[in-house]
């Protein structure tokens, strides 16, 4: 019978698909999980608490011909990992990287704009990306963030452009409002230090979208 799973940090469902043993379209395109699908427009952008339907594996028929051993392989065992890694607002264009997850190690060299595209496995749940000759290090945590329509999402997303945020996860707090006055003032937004519909538009270009540069003045 399905399995009705709740949500916790790090899951997404293209992990939960490699752990169940499905492929993730299978699970995010289930009738029971029509709810989700509205309130949750990215499926591998969950929140923690979100109850997500598992439906019951089918068994695949096959066509081999006998007497031959055969190879098969089981797709979904990657997930793709595009970013674009910026350095004061500039991005960091044709730098060499290193991005270690585990005991796999992924090499190359991010695009003009700044862009890496890699293949990890879908149940990575962090890494270290070290880039530039200056070796610059990030560390990244996987399947951790929250939709942009959460409060807690947004406070994220503050984060990792450069805005001090210490509130409690999805609380209001003085902290978060100095964020997003800051964030508002570099961005020639109104500088209310609320969360209108302008300014979370504006965070979730910035912080979920490619830009030639994003303006400095993070605080």
């Amino acid at each position: 019978m399905p399995i009705h799973h709740r949500i916790a940090a790090g899951d997404s469902v293209s992990s939960l698909a490699r752990r169940y043993g499905l492929m993730p379209e299978t699970i995010w395109d289930a009738p029971e999980n029509g709810e989700l699908r509205e309130r949750r427009e990215d499926m591998n952008t969950l929140l923690p608490g979100d109850v997500l339907v598992i439906p019951d594996k089918r068994a695949a028929a096959i066509k081999r011909s006998t007497g031959r051993a055969h190879r098969i392989r089981v797709k979904g065992t990657l997930a793709t990992l595009r970013m674009q890694v910026c350095d004061f607002g500039e991005p960091r264009a044709s730098q060499d990287f290193v991005l270690t997850i585990g005991e796999r190690v992924i090499k190359g060299t991010t695009d003009a704009k700044g862009i890496l595209d890699v293949k990890v496995p879908v149940l990575a749940t962090e890494g270290l990306l070290v880039i530039g000759e200056d070796g610059h290090s990030i560390g990244l945590m996987f399947g951790h963030l929250d939709p942009a329509t959460e409060l807690s999402g947004v406070q994220q997303r503050l984060v990792n452009l450069g805005y001090t945020c210490h509130d409690p996860a999805g609380e209001l707090g003085e902290s978060t409002q100095e964020a997003l006055r800051a964030f508002q003032r570099t961005h020639d937004l109104e500088v209310s230090g609320e969360l209108d519909d302008d300014t979370r538009a504006r965070l979730i270009e910035l912080h979920d979208g490619v830009v030639d540069s994003i303006p400095t003045g993070a605080s």
